[in-house]
């Protein structure tokens, strides 16, 4: 039985937590957390930690058995130990960073591969782009790593290529389903939002949807064949996710069995919460630039009750009134600036010239 009450503790055992679907820098701060003397320096016996894996969000309670601590590290999990999406979309941290900086590392060829894998997390820059980090140098890595043992080194080349041969038949399905894009256009006078929208079962869809001339789109909505969904927003884009945000769990409540029983100033009264806009009632706002609904990081999520259209209608209408409060806000703007001139003008009183009288 557990126990979370304060005990006496003669041992602690470690676990790491990782979000479902690992990416490239959750795996980084794996191998800073399990290979580093630092790590090792701070938490004794973390080199034979297991790995747990939760929902992205979601967070494992330490607690004490038998005089044994049982200590749960999370690492890129949302919001929790090495962490760094709770800091907003323009953060120059990554998750991997807090660690080098937590436990003080200062290795420099641990500071190269970093670089690399901060850039792919917060830019979403290709591995395969980066100089040091690309296949042939990790190849040659493994053969400077076992001089001794080409077996091994081969052996190793077959669990990459079996991985990369998955990730392009995703990709070559991404390409196929690239054909049944719809894009929308929200435009109000000079302001102009494109939206993509599309099925599609492919991992790779959106970084494909990018590469071929995808980047002028402004936001990005992909569902899958099991309803899960996400809304993406670009990095260069003024859309207000937060807008977009709202304008789906509206839809969510409206459409669901607490839409029916309640009223409609009720639904505006759940939306005001924190917790209501952030994921009420199958969303989440990740890195506040994508909102995901399920998938490979949320797989206890349940999927959508909204369609493509539905989630299209959504954003168009989010979209609609973020221009709409913005033209007010400028007309606004205006008029109190037309009114403080007008003020200033009327206060300046006319001044008549002194002349001297002359006998």
């Amino acid at each position: 039985m557990r126990n979370n009450s304060k005990q006496k503790v003669e041992k602690v055992v470690y676990f790491i937590v990782n979000h479902f679907g690992p990416d490239l820098e959750t795996g980084f701060c794996d191998y800073l957390l399990l290979n580093t003397r630092e790590a090792e320096n701070k938490y004794p016996g973390i080199r034979n930690a297991k790995i747990k894996f939760v929902s992205v969000n979601q967070k494992l309670d330490d607690y004490t058995e038998n005089e044994i601590l049982h200590r749960y590290i999370h690492v890129d999990c949302g919001g929790v130990d090495y962490d760094h999406h709770q800091d907003g979309a323009d953060t120059l941290c990554c998750s991997a960073d807090k660690i080098l900086l937590d436990l003080g590392i200062k290795d420099p060829a641990i500071f190269k591969i970093s670089r690399v894998i901060r850039s792919n997390d917060l830019n979403g820059t290709a591995v395969s782009d980066a100089i040091g980090l690309d296949l042939f140098t990790i190849i040659r890595g493994a053969n400077l790593r076992y001089p001794d043992d080409p077996e091994i080194v081969v052996e190793k080349m077959m669990d990459l290529f079996e991985d990369l041969y998955e990730h392009f038949i995703d990709v070559v399905q991404a390409e196929k389903d690239l054909d049944k894009l719809r894009v929308t256009e929200v435009k109000e006078g000079d302001r102009v939002f494109r939206i993509g929208s599309i099925y599609s079962d492919a991992a790779n869809i959106v970084p494909v949807i990018r590469k071929e001339g995808g980047a002028s789109l402004d936001i990005v909505i992909v569902q899958n064949s099991e309803d899960y969904a996400r809304i993406l927003k670009s990095s260069q884009s003024k859309a207000s996710m937060k807008m977009i945000t709202t304008s789906v769990c509206f839809e969510e409540i409206f459409a669901s069995e607490l839409g029916c029983r309640l009223t409609m100033k009720e639904i505006l009264e759940e939306l005001k919460t924190k917790n209501r806009i952030q994921g009420i009632p199958h969303w989440y706002l990740f890195k506040f630039r994508q909102l995901i609904n399920g998938g490979p990081k949320n797989p206890d999520a349940p999927p959508t009750s909204l369609n493509l259209g539905q989630l299209l209608r959504c954003v168009i209408n989010a979209l609609k009134e973020q221009i709409r409060i913005e033209k007010l806000i400028a007309e606004r703007k205006a008029s109190k600036e037309m009114l403080e001139t007008s003020t200033k003008e009327e206060l300046v009183e006319p001044v008549e010239p002194v002349v001297d009288n002359v006998d």
